[in-house]
């Protein structure tokens, strides 16, 4: 018997694949979930100061990720507040803010907005481990950052 899951925004419908292997497939009110919520974390790549690059300058960004490593750009709008990042840097304290898409792509956006301060992340094509993004600065200049790891977020806690 086919037991169905509820919970807000989503059904989870348990199914087998292959007669052993229980898979779920997520459904919405329009069809399958085709995306999965992730914390994808940007480790600051190769530069002159850091040849080696640096684990202790990262991001961890929070977003809706698809198989082929490209954002939802809809689950960011329906749930802008999921969307967010923090940046770790040695020496000073975690910052916090959004993830938003701009007409020029991808904006972080640090809270509070003091001074309009955002940084842009430019060539965001696809977030898959090994890949690379530049993040650009508002006060100029960019670093390249390095995508480490990309586990599915933890919804429950």
């Amino acid at each position: 018997m086919l037991k169905v899951l509820r919970r807000p925004g989503y059904v989870t419908i348990p199914i087998s694949a292959t007669g052993r292997i229980p898979q779920l497939l997520r459904m919405t009110a329009r069809g399958p979930l085709t995306y999965v919520w992730k914390s994808i974390r940007l480790e600051l790549a190769k530069t002159p100061g850091f040849p080696s690059g640096s684990a202790s300058r990262a991001y961890m960004l929070n977003l809706p990720m698809r198989k082929d490593g490209t954002v939802d750009v809809q689950a960011v709008r329906a749930n802008p507040a999921i969307a967010g990042f923090r940046r770790f840097w040695p020496n000073e304290p975690d910052r916090r803010g959004h993830v938003v898409r701009t007409d020029g792509g991808w904006a972080l956006s640090f809270q509070p907005a003091t001074n309009g301060r955002t940084l842009f992340l430019i060539e965001m094509r696809r977030l898959l481990p090994g890949d690379e993004v530049m993040i650009e600065r508002s006060e100029g200049g960019s670093w390249p950052f390095r995508v480490v790891d990309l586990p599915p977020v933890d919804r429950q806690s």
